[in-house]
């Protein structure tokens, strides 16, 4: 497999940690920090570049000096939880079978689209969820008493859209994909038109909407809302505020599916309740597979 950008660079920054460190002027640990990245991302997209430059200044202007650790960190994230993702992807044959691409992981910095270090730091990176893990949470659906066609399936974070595809199955009155990239929601836009010619399925069943989240406006139907750590717990408590202010409003179903950790502010939540939690059959790492728990509106 190759190294990715993010590999790439958290590797440069941290083979060079010491060299940085020896200066004790912040000024100097910044310019060759800067070097380090403009190196690496010489060849890129020029949008990519920009952020991954913009990462770095404007976190430097949000502390008093750059905490190295912190970067390399952030820039490792999920590496080991990636590598299975790719290693699946390779055995899958879903894009090459459907004419789609759906299997791409990307941090939010890797777009070409400027973005800003709030959305750097707070958003999810876009990797494709397990298919057999999807596909079984779609299915089991029906054990709820859920009734697809009276039902709105949402991706909150749709990525490149796979899940989307997934929900077709499914008769779903509606297939919606939240997604904030306006680089993902192209690409996604023809994926379902790919998809749909190969399986001759209308496209109007599919919604792309451009928004924040935060800034969706939920249907006035029954829906099942899908999440795979779109984003931090602290956005994750204002959008549970949202769903929150929907079942004190309206009288629809609302189910929530979690591909892996549940956010603490829904378990925490006096309007939600727990209605199933099970392991799928793909791994997260060589020793744990991945769970998917069911939320619903208490007493529903």
């Amino acid at each position: 497999m190759t190294e990715s950008l993010t590999q790439k660079l958290a590797s440069r920054i941290e083979n060079s940690r010491d060299l940085i460190l020896t200066s004790n002027d912040e000024g100097k640990r910044r310019t060759l920090l800067l070097r380090i990245c403009d190196d690496v991302i010489m060849h890129c997209d020029p949008m990519v570049a920009q952020n991954i430059t913009n990462l770095v200044h404007d976190y430097y202007r949000s502390v008093s000096q750059i905490d190295l650790d912190w970067l390399i960190g952030f820039l490792r994230t999920n590496t080991k939880i990636d590598y299975e993702i790719n290693k699946r992807e390779e055995a899958l044959d879903f894009d090459r079978q459907f004419s789609t691409n759906t299997g791409m992981i990307l941090r939010q910095f890797e777009l070409p689209e400027i973005v800003p270090l709030k959305r750097l730091i707070d958003s999810g990176r876009c990797a494709p969820s397990p298919l057999a893990s999807v596909k079984m949470a779609l299915k089991r659906l029906a054990k709820y008493g859920i009734v697809y066609e009276k039902f709105v399936f949402i991706d909150i974070g749709a990525g490149l859209g796979r899940n989307l595809l997934l929900a077709a199955d499914h008769a779903f009155q509606k297939i919606v994909g939240v997604e904030h990239s306006q680089h993902l929601c192209n690409i996604t836009t023809d994926n379902i038109a790919a998809y749909c010619s190969k399986r001759k399925i209308a496209s109007s069943l599919f919604s792309v909407e451009c928004t924040d989240a935060l800034e969706y406006y939920l249907p006035k139907e029954n829906l099942v809302l899908y999440f795979w750590r779109p984003f931090s717990d602290n956005t994750a408590e204002k959008f549970v505020k949202k769903i929150e202010k929907f079942l004190e409003i309206e009288s629809h179903d609302v189910f929530l599916v979690f591909l892996g950790l549940v956010y603490p502010a829904v378990k925490n939540s006096c309007a939600l309740e727990c209605l199933d939690m099970f392991l799928t059959e793909d791994l997260i790492d060589e020793d744990n597979y991945y769970s998917i728990s069911v939320y619903c509106r208490k007493g529903q």
